[in-house]
């Protein structure tokens, strides 16, 4: 008979042994996700977590495998009893953020990916995500600052200075000229000091240079 080398079968042969063992319950219900099989995983999970013990790894693919079902209820339960044992996880918190931002929470999301970023550097995919939250017409500066750490972080990932120079842009014109942070034209005008970017589109290219030329014929505000 030919031996199997699939790393499942490896994994349940685990489980059959020693049906307690931790990291393999965690790598089991990791594959049943990835192979898009949420409720096997959520039947597994629980069976493990309520016959064995409470795993906070284990709590928070359980929010996963009920999320794509759509079970947020089930979701925010399973996150929160993960966060009671390890509050400090950033693969629990981001878990967290998911779920709230599927249901339309947008101020706890937010809640969630700042916790994340108070617990050390911010991933350029973290600040992504905050900025993609923020309102394009009333949040504008805090989007912007944002998405310049994101860009400083990763100078060389065009679509997040396409992003920022939009934001600029968006908050030059939803704002009274004279009322404009200074602090807001001079990172404008310091991105743009050089040159603007050849893979811009030829509106942002000239949208971008209407605002330099206005700007440097107000020194007043700089």
């Amino acid at each position: 008979m030919a031996l199997s080398y699939d790393p499942l079968n490896y994994l349940r042969r685990s489980l059959e042994l020693n049906p307690s063992h931790q990291d393999a319950a965690y790598m089991y219900a990791k594959y049943l996700i990835q192979n898009r099989e949420f409720l096997e995983a959520v039947t597994y999970l629980n069976h493990f977590i309520n016959n064995f013990e409470e795993n906070s790894r284990l709590r928070n693919l359980l929010a996963q495998a009920f999320l794509q079902l759509e079970k947020f209820d089930e979701a925010q339960n399973s996150v929160n009893i993960a966060l009671s044992h390890t509050p400090r996880s950033i693969n629990v918190l981001h878990t967290a953020f998911v779920i709230k931002k599927a249901i339309g929470d947008k101020f706890s999301a937010l809640h969630f990916l700042e916790r994340i970023v108070s617990l050390g550097d911010p991933s350029v995919e973290i600040l992504c995500e905050m900025a993609d939250l923020l309102d394009c017409t009333t949040e504008l500066e805090r989007k912007s600052n944002i998405l310049d750490i994101a860009y400083s972080i990763n100078p060389k990932n065009r679509e997040i200075f396409v992003q920022l120079a939009d934001s600029f842009l968006k908050y030059f014109k939803n704002n009274a000229f004279e009322e404009l942070n200074k602090h807001m034209i001079e990172m404008f005008l310091d991105h743009f000091k050089k040159y603007i970017p050849a893979y811009f589109s030829i509106e942002l290219q000239k949208e971008v240079n209407q605002w330099i030329k206005k700007f440097k014929g107000q020194p007043a505000l700089l």
